[in-house]
């Protein structure tokens, strides 16, 4: 866990390598993952974009701000800030999204691009 900056955290997280096809097979730029958590009885899923390249690691990071909107007690942002902790267990999905650069633009440095991006505060499911 890092702290960035005031009620501003970056998790780390680690694929077990040692779980049966459980291996990272890293993510493109600008895909998410899905966490989900038991908070309060209740699960909880929440997405979240990744922050950091792909690494030799395998690690991904999150970076989570926690807001006035995200502080409420079945918040998975909320949880995330005051119980996550190194050597924690999660469920986090494979990356997904379709919000990257198609692989032709990729490689083009000739037309400018403009990317923009928001967030919700609303789970993703509830069960």
């Amino acid at each position: 866990v890092i702290d960035e900056a005031p009620q501003v955290k970056t998790f780390v997280l680690q694929c077990n390598q040692r779980a049966p096809g459980k291996v990272w097979q890293g993510h493109l730029p600008g895909q998410h993952v899905a966490l989900t958590l038991m908070i309060n009885g209740r699960l909880q899923t929440r997405a979240f974009s990744i922050s950091n390249a792909n690494s030799d690691s395998g690690n991904v990071h999150l970076t989570v701000k926690l807001n006035a909107a995200s502080a409420h007690r079945l918040s998975v942002s909320a949880w995330m800030h005051a119980h996550l902790k190194t050597g924690t267990k999660l469920a986090v999905s494979a990356p997904n999204g379709q919000f990257v650069l198609p692989s032709d633009q990729s490689q083009s440095q000739e037309r400018p691009i403009l990317l923009l991006s928001a967030t919700s505060e609303s789970p993703v499911r509830s069960a």
